[in-house]
């Protein structure tokens, strides 16, 4: 299967993963990366076959399944926040916090 993973600095790593067609055949995709700016958004993760072509978009529409579109899955990127009443560049990621 594919792996479709996001770190705290908002980049979406898909895995490579392979196909299977019920004729017997096969047919393989490498993986990819995107790093995007976009604190706590939700991606849709799609394919296009058979070119193998990656693509993401914030719209489930765009990676409705199609002859030619494969759907992958959807993962949303971490929460940025900082707390109220710090200064400077003090930020915390999701599942950290000010003390």
């Amino acid at each position: 299967g594919v792996s479709i993973t996001c770190d705290i600095f908002q980049t979406i790593a898909i895995s490579g993963f392979t196909q299977y067609f019920f004729d017997g055949t096969s047919k393989s995709y490498s993986g990819t990366s995107w790093t995007l700016q976009s604190p706590a958004t939700t991606y849709y993760i799609y394919i296009d076959y058979p070119s193998g072509t990656f693509h993401h978009s914030t719209d489930i529409n765009d990676m409705i399944q199609t002859d030619t579109r494969i759907p992958l899955g959807r993962i949303t990127t971490p929460i940025l926040t900082a707390s109220e009443g710090t200064t400077g560049n003090a930020v915390a990621y999701t599942g950290q916090s000010f003390v």
